[in-house]
């Protein structure tokens, strides 16, 4: 259940488990809203009742995704998340911990391309950590980001 809460990781896992929902139970398009609609609570549902529940047969789960992050989230979030992203460093994370944080923000800003998503991996990996993907004849311009990640979990995995 979505709670309303403005957490993008929860956001984004409610996302996630309504399209599964959806697509496993093979919902026809008209009614996948109204079956999304049974998992939400609080300010989430006042959305749905307000805004959505008269013609929700005509709402795509896509524009109905995006109204409810609109209607839910503080108006800024997106741009503190990008502010939060260029910060953002492995630091003392495991490197899958780091690529799933940054995996989140880029579902919630939406815009970055694939290879400005593996460029972000790279450069914020721990320096020692880059050092050996260059050692693996690894390039953050032609890697892609299952590759930087794999190579990544192993040189960490043998530096423990």
């Amino acid at each position: 259940v979505y709670n309303s809460v403005a957490d993008a990781t929860i956001y984004v896992k409610f996302v996630h488990n309504s399209w599964d929902y959806c697509s496993d139970g093979e919902i026809e398009k008209s009614k996948q809203v109204r079956y999304v609609s049974h998992f939400l609570s609080g300010t989430a549902l006042k959305y749905y009742t307000v805004v959505v529940l008269r013609s929700s047969s005509e709402w795509s789960l896509s524009k109905f995704f995006k109204g409810l992050f609109d209607y839910c989230f503080p108006k800024n979030f997106r741009q503190m998340q990008r502010t939060e992203l260029r910060r953002c460093t492995q630091g003392s994370s495991l490197v899958h911990e780091y690529a799933h944080k940054l995996l989140v923000y880029f579902k919630i800003i939406g815009t970055i391309g694939k290879s400005e998503q593996v460029d972000k991996l790279w450069n914020g990996l721990r320096c020692d950590i880059q050092s050996q993907l260059w050692k693996a004849y690894l390039n953050p311009e032609t890697a892609s980001w299952e590759k930087v990640v794999e190579v990544a979990e192993i040189i960490e995995k043998a530096e423990s």
